[in-house]
């Protein structure tokens, strides 16, 4: 890559780290990236993970020092969505490129249902005063992991509604331990694909390293006084566009 080439994937990764924090989604910018630049599905999927993963640990660290992170909760969902990872991404080595851009068509057109019809009437709810977890929620997680460690798009929009539909946490402190459950589940299907040496660790890492520029940003505004808005216009934006983008590939399609 040119110079060009080289700041293009650099302010994707950036807008992946910024995206993936305030709101989620921020593999909607960096996979179509990594799919233009000539990687295979395989690889751009297991690529992909990278800038996610940067930009949680720095999202993580800088919630942390706020102390908005509740790890009670992280440490019991984090096992579930963990374990369910891996067997995402050990399915996601066995499928067509066909049916992975069918899954990701069911994804978009799942979270932007949900966000409207679940995650709105938690808008400007309180967290609960006891949360819940038991059978249902680990059941919850370990789906939720298995979609992450699948593809990870939306992965973090189905974190949230888990946690504020399920658990009961409020908007902005469920967005934190968002960030601190994506970290290892994402580190799990990493591993996965590292061992089956699909991961193109020179695009990875330029994205990277961008992410972790708009992960710090990312968790400072998520954070701010206007931060349950803010979460919830951002994925609103980002599921849309993602739709728009699927329309028109189907619109391209039908015209040939």
């Amino acid at each position: 890559m040119g110079p060009g080439g080289i700041s293009l994937v650099f302010i994707a990764g950036f807008l992946c780290g910024l995206i993936t924090t305030v709101a989620s989604s921020g593999a909607a910018v960096s996979l179509p990236l990594l799919l233009a630049v000539g990687l295979d599905p395989v690889m751009a999927n297991a690529t992909n993970r990278l800038p996610i993963l940067a930009a949680s640990l720095t999202a993580v660290i800088s919630y942390h020092r706020q102390k908005a992170i509740d790890w009670q909760v992280v440490w019991k969902a984090g096992i579930p969505t963990s374990l369910g990872s891996v067997a995402g991404a050990l399915v996601s080595l066995q499928i067509s490129s066909s049916e992975f851009k069918l899954a990701i068509a069911v994804a978009v057109a799942v979270a932007l249902f949900m966000l409207f019809f679940r995650l709105r009437k938690t808008l400007n709810s309180e967290q609960k005063l006891q949360l819940v977890f038991g059978p249902r929620q680990c059941l919850i997680f370990f789906a939720i992991g298995m979609w992450i460690g699948f593809i990870v798009l939306d992965g973090a929009t189905f974190l949230l509604l888990a946690l504020t539909g399920s658990i009961g946490m409020g908007l902005v402190a469920a967005n934190s331990v968002k960030s601190a459950l994506i970290l290892p589940s994402v580190l799990a299907s990493v591993l996965v694909f590292q061992y089956q040496a699909v991961i193109d660790w020179r695009i990875g890492t330029l994205l990277s390293l961008g992410s972790v520029f708009g992960g710090h940003i990312g968790a400072r505004i998520a954070t701010s006084a206007v931060a349950k808005q803010v979460i919830f216009w951002g994925l609103v934006v980002v599921l849309t566009g993602e739709a728009a983008n699927l329309a028109w590939q189907f619109l391209s399609i039908m015209g040939h």
